[in-house]
């Protein structure tokens, strides 16, 4: 991959990870340029446009785009793309610094988040094209369609999100996560489903119902043990558990496989799912939180282009 010939953008997110990390983008602008690659750097803003119209023109004149954020950081990025410019999008290639609160997206992929190691690994790296999954969302406000690159997830973890949210300015680390996760789930309400899997249909009060293209979520948990890189949308679903088994579900999230739990998880791979509501409720795409009263998800025809990762 020659990269010497062409400049690339960094689009970074400020407050990813908490904040603090700008000393990290300059010394990887500092590793790339000593490796002859020019980088032209772009700071994301807050709300669902990252960047500024000016920004996004100048960056259609690359088509070459390093995300330096989380798993939301890139799914902002590439929505707005999508929204401006269409299938262009899937000319454009990405590669992420992982620097974000969760980087389930970018651990999937292989991008270190050590520098020095990322940047070897990103001159050296290959090209490869990873999956989408397109989502139509209704709300009482307006239908809309997203692309997620990573996770969705309805019931808690819409709850997680939405205590999340809150506080994330103050404390958006894993730690925060698991504390939201444990809150969440022992005063969560069990509201009614009804959820479609390739047009079958059935009503019921699920603790969470997440969709996902990867292993984990949430920065680490372990939701999706039946994916595989590329292997196409896996659901799983958590049926109302005792509070006695919560620590145990818990513990195979992040240590053990938590499709052993049968008699309350099920672990699927659908081509198309439907979830309904009774009531709005909240749901997590890539980490961000979103509200809906329903969505369809399955995979979207098109792929993104990623660039500069390890050999797998």
């Amino acid at each position: 991959m020659n990269l010497k010939t062409e400049w690339i953008s960094i689009v970074y997110n400020p407050v990813a990870g908490g904040g603090g990390s700008l000393h990290k983008i300059k010394e990887l602008v500092r590793l790339l340029e000593k490796n002859g690659i020019q980088v032209k750097l772009f700071s994301t803003q807050k709300g669902d446009q990252p960047l500024l119209e000016q920004d996004l023109r100048n960056i259609s004149k690359s088509g070459k785009i390093i995300v330096a954020g989380g798993d939301g950081s890139l799914n902002k990025l590439v929505n707005q793309v999508y929204r401006h410019f269409g299938n262009k999008l899937f000319e454009w290639e990405f590669a992420v610094f992982p620097i974000g609160s969760g980087n389930d997206w970018a651990s999937a992929y292989g991008f270190s988040p050590k520098l020095e190691t990322w940047v070897t690994t990103f001159i050296r790296g290959r090209k490869v094209l990873a999956p989408l999954v397109e989502l139509k969302v209704k709300n009482s406000e307006k239908n809309y369609k997203i692309l997620a690159i990573n996770s969705v997830g309805a019931g808690v973890t819409g709850e997680i999100m939405k205590r999340l949210h809150k506080g994330r300015s103050k404390s958006p680390s894993k730690a925060a996560y698991l504390a939201s996760t444990l809150i969440s789930f022992y005063h969560y309400k069990y509201p009614k489903f009804t959820i479609s899997i390739d047009e079958h249909t059935r009503k019921l009060k699920m603790l969470t119902a997440n969709l996902g293209l990867n292993r984990t979520t949430g920065g680490g948990m372990g939701l999706f043990p039946q994916n595989k890189i590329d292997s196409g949308l896996g659901l799983t679903i958590v049926d109302k558990p005792k509070l006695t088994a919560i620590p145990s579900l818990l513990w195979q999230l992040y240590f053990g496989n938590i499709s052993k739990a049968k008699k309350t998880v099920e672990c699927l791979k659908p081509n198309r799912i439907e979830i309904h509501s009774e009531v709005g409720q909240y749901m997590e795409i890539d980490g961000e939180m979103h509200f809906f009263i329903s969505y369809s998800a399955q995979l979207h025809a098109n792929r993104l282009r990623i660039f500069g990762i390890r050999k797998r």
